[in-house]
C-alpha cells in the first residue's frame, strides 16, 4: 500500500483528539490568546512557526522532535535535508 507522508495539519488533528484537550488549553499552554489559532493550525491555512513546535507538541502530548521533522519537511524541505545532511554523523574510514 502507498500511502503519502501525513501533512502537519493530518497530524495535528489527530494528535489534537487523541490528546482530549481542548483547543483553547492548547493556545493558552502556548501563549495564545485566541484559540482560533489551533483551528488554523489543523486546517493548514496557517504554518505552525518552528519556534513554537516544542510548546505545541508538548501541549498536546506529542513528540516534539517528529512534529519538527513533519514541520521543516512540509514547509522547508531543503532546511531539513542540510540539517540531516550536516547532522548525520560521519564514517571515518582509515
Amino acid at each position: 500500500m502507498n500511502r503519502r507522508p501525513t501533512t502537519v495539519a493530518e497530524y495535528l488533528r489527530t494528535q489534537i483528539a487523541l490528546s482530549g484537550r481542548s483547543q483553547r488549553d492548547i493556545a493558552r499552554e502556548m501563549g495564545y490568546e485566541n484559540p482560533n489559532i489551533i483551528t488554523m493550525f489543523k486546517q493548514g491555512h496557517t504554518k505552525v512557526p518552528p519556534a513554537a513546535v516544542e510548546s505545541l507538541a508538548r501541549a498536546i502530548g506529542a513528540d516534539p522532535a517528529h512534529l519538527l521533522r513533519l514541520v521543516l519537511g512540509e514547509y522547508e524541505p531543503k532546511l531539513l535535508a542540510l540539517i540531516d545532511r550536516l547532522l548525520t554523523p560521519c564514517t571515518v574510514i582509515t
